[in-house]
């Protein structure tokens, strides 16, 4: 069995103390440009690990292997948007006049609404748990 060489491209919490800014935003963008070696701070944040870079140990003809990063797909992003947007179309102008709604009238709506989501939420999670990484082989 070969011994791999693994670099992990991860989100991490990097802080710089100190920077003279004119502004929070300008600060932002200071410290986003300081190399990592000049960090104060260095350290995990259980943020997404992004992608790895594997390397047959002492080789450098690496292959990037992604890690999916549980994405909506455009389709299901469109359908949910179409969902909120008939909330707003049903809904919206009482909610902005701040007009009584009747409470029967919503519950009705919102149990079709429910309805109509379900079957879009349980297909999001089962293409999820698809999607994610799978562990260490045996």
């Amino acid at each position: 069995m070969p011994n791999y060489d693994v670099t992990i491209y991860r989100e991490m919490r990097v802080k710089f103390n100190g920077i003279s800014a004119e502004s929070p935003s300008h600060a932002a963008y200071l410290g986003h440009d300081r190399p990592t070696s000049e960090a104060d701070l260095v350290e995990d944040c259980d943020g997404r690990s992004f992608a790895a870079l594997v390397d047959v140990a002492g080789d450098s003809d690496g292959v990037v292997i992604d890690f999916p990063q549980g994405e909506i797909p455009q389709h299901f992003a469109k359908a949910m948007l179409g969902m909120l947007q008939s909330a707003v179309d049903h809904w919206g102008e009482a909610v902005r006049a701040d007009e009584p709604i009747d409470g029967g009238d919503a519950v009705q709506w919102l149990s079709g609404f429910i309805t109509a989501a379900l079957p879009l939420v349980r297909e999001i999670e089962r293409q999820a748990a698809q999607h994610k990484p799978e562990g260490p082989a045996p």
